[in-house]
């Protein structure tokens, strides 16, 4: 998957391939998350923490890109003397983040889909279907994933904010009030476990911003991303504890589509949740369809020198098939969605790190 040099995308294009990214990772589940580990209805505050602290590595790594425009970090690491190292290495990880990200989306979405939707069909069925048409997305390259991000994000976003102002009327303001009743500390908690889908989106950065021109690598811009999704995610979070309260978050699967399910429209909608799943399906397709683009790029990048592989997208599946039926149960995938919010962490920051020194070194 060579890159196209003479294809340039906009900030707008990037923004909305992170959202679409992060909404379809984690919507329906973060409430649940948080709820448990923060164990009051002071999650949103370590959303909004996790929004910040994304919003300046985006911020830093987007100063550091001017100095490489239209090159991916690891082709500009490989020109180093000791690049060519570092930067195999981190594809390594980043490669082994991707493929956990991918086994945990697919095994949540055919749990998902078997629960609301194909009730007979096996799960093993859907998530080969699904790795089977990300193959063929990931075929027509950067431009075709993007555009599909630009074609399913307004159909998600018009969706949850269906699901927010028809449960306005159900929503209970006292189940979120007071804020902070035992201190900071509990916040604290829900920093790890909800930092998936902030810094899981992350690598999409440091890939698609070598295709902005470098009069578009400017800040602002392409910050804007972080305070979307944070002010959405903390719109559902705070609406499903004041529909289903905390305690009750706290031990139902997927609470947005619980409250999804409160709603109805007399004579015109009475069941909404199969809209809402049906819709998150198609947004969680571009988010697989956007790992296996960067892990193709960077794999590419690192030991073909940028000659396409038609194998690598059916190696990717077989093994994130593999990974995605690791876990026996929602517990152990939970468990599995950790190992893959730290790895993501680490990948985000030494993806930086290694920018920084870089550039350090080459002056």
């Amino acid at each position: 998957m060579a890159k196209n040099n003479n294809f340039h995308i906009k900030p707008l294009e990037l923004n909305v391939s992170f959202i679409s990214y992060v909404f379809a990772s984690a919507i329906l589940i973060i409430p649940r998350t948080l709820a448990q580990e923060v164990g009051t209805a002071d999650g949103w505050i370590s959303l909004l923490i996790n929004g910040l602290l994304l919003a300046i590595l985006i911020s830093v790594y987007t100063r550091l890109q001017r100095n490489y425009p239209q090159q991916t970090l690891t082709a500009y690491i490989r020109k180093g003397k000791v690049g060519k190292w570092v930067a195999n290495i981190f594809v390594c990880i980043a490669v082994f983040y991707f493929l956990i990200a991918i086994g945990v989306v697919v095994r949540v979405l055919s749990d998902t889909t078997e629960m609301y939707l194909l009730t007979q069909t096996p799960s093993e069925v859907i998530v080969a279907i699904m790795l089977l048409v990300t193959s063929y997305a990931v075929s027509k390259s950067v431009q075709g994933v993007v555009h599909l991000h630009l074609m399913f994000l307004p159909l998600i976003v018009a969706v949850l904010l269906f699901v927010i102002v028809f449960n306005i009327g159900n929503m209970k303001l006292g189940e979120v009030l007071p804020i902070l009743p035992e201190g900071v500390s509990p916040v604290f908690k829900g920093i790890l476990p909800s930092a998936f889908p902030y810094y899981g989106g992350f690598p999409i950065y440091l890939v698609l911003m070598s295709y902005l021109k470098k009069e578009d690598l400017k800040v602002v811009p392409l910050t804007i991303s972080s305070l979307i999704v944070t002010v959405v995610f903390i719109m559902i979070t705070i609406s499903c504890y004041a529909v289903l309260t905390v305690d009750m978050t706290k031990v139902v699967t997927y609470p947005t589509m619980e409250i999804a399910k409160d709603i109805e429209i007399i004579g015109f909608l009475e069941r909404f949740e199969p809209i809402l799943l049906s819709i998150w399906i198609m947004t969680l397709f571009t988010t697989i369809s956007t790992h296996k683009l960067l892990c193709i790029v960077m794999l590419e990048e690192a030991f073909n020198k940028n000659e396409k592989s038609k194998s690598l997208p059916a190696i990717i599946s077989f093994l994130a098939f593999l990974i995605a039926f690791l876990p026996d149960n929602m517990a152990e995938v939970g468990e599995l969605s950790q190992l893959a919010a730290k790895l993501a962490i680490i990948v985000s920051i030494s993806g930086v790190a290694i920018a920084y020194i870089g550039l350090r070194t080459s002056h």
